[in-house]
């Protein structure tokens, strides 16, 4: 938090060209966000940038955007940028606050990036899987969107690592990734509609963007089921407030 307030971070969306993602982030940064995170271009029919081209792409749009940024390596987009680019990103731009590591579970990646980056501002937000080995080994932050259902969850998770509370903080672990791997099947903004929807959460409302269409309401049923069938505490606790339960 920051001033006793939450930071507004801007996803901007991977893009075709660095000046898609320049004009991106400035209408971010005109809204007034605290920080904007970049992805890599987009891998557009099977493209691939080399480390050339990446580097070139990132300099660019770093030397255009001073403001606050995450740096955001994530293999959805279709590749992994080598770490010795992110990390050559990091230390040549002060600016560069912080690299998100979502989809990035293991801790090779993270180790290798942590010995590159010199700058000891860099806060490293690693994925929930494997973050309780990943604190121990210098990450600053958790990055999770199981935190738009369950922020209560994650934060008591944080709040248990850093108590020495082993035992609780395990149980913690292991209800966020059985909930993790149950709404994996429901892959991108499905399973966070569907929830927030059902949970009658604020986000809930609309559904998702056309062409991509809510799942069918027996389906969404059988998702309710699951959900409570997951016993995790806070999520027992929003069901019922809901009416689910």
């Amino acid at each position: 938090m920051y001033g006793g307030r939450l930071p507004v971070y801007a996803n901007i969306p991977e893009v075709k060209n660095a000046q898609e993602a320049i004009d991106l982030a400035r209408i971010a940064i005109d809204c007034g966000v605290d920080v904007v995170n970049f992805y890599g271009p987009a891998s557009l029919h099977g493209f691939v940038p080399t480390d050339a081209e990446l580097t070139l792409y990132f300099d660019t749009v770093l030397s255009a955007v001073e403001y606050p940024t995450v740096l955001a390596p994530n293999p959805v987009q279709g590749y992994t940028p080598k770490t010795s680019v992110i990390a050559a990103m990091s230390n040549k731009y002060p600016h560069v606050t912080d690299v998100n590591l979502v989809g990035l579970s293991g801790d090779a990646y993270f180790l290798e990036l942590r010995e590159l980056i010199k700058r000891d501002d860099v806060a490293l937000a690693v994925p929930l899987s494997g973050s309780h080995n990943m604190f121990d080994l210098g990450a600053s932050a958790l990055v999770s969107n199981l935190a738009n259902v369950l922020p209560k969850t994650l934060r008591q998770y944080i709040d248990q690592y850093g108590s020495g509370d082993s035992v609780g903080m395990g149980k913690t672990y292991a209800d966020l990734l059985r909930f993790e791997r149950y709404v994996r099947r429901w892959p991108g903004a499905r399973w966070q509609k569907m929830a927030m929807r059902l949970l009658k959460l604020p986000g809930g409302e609309g559904g998702l963007r056309l062409p991509y269409l809510m799942p069918p309401d027996e389906e969404v049923e059988r998702f309710a089921r699951g959900l409570l069938a997951l016993n995790v505490p806070e999520l027992d606790d929003l069901a019922k407030a809901a009416g689910l339960a």
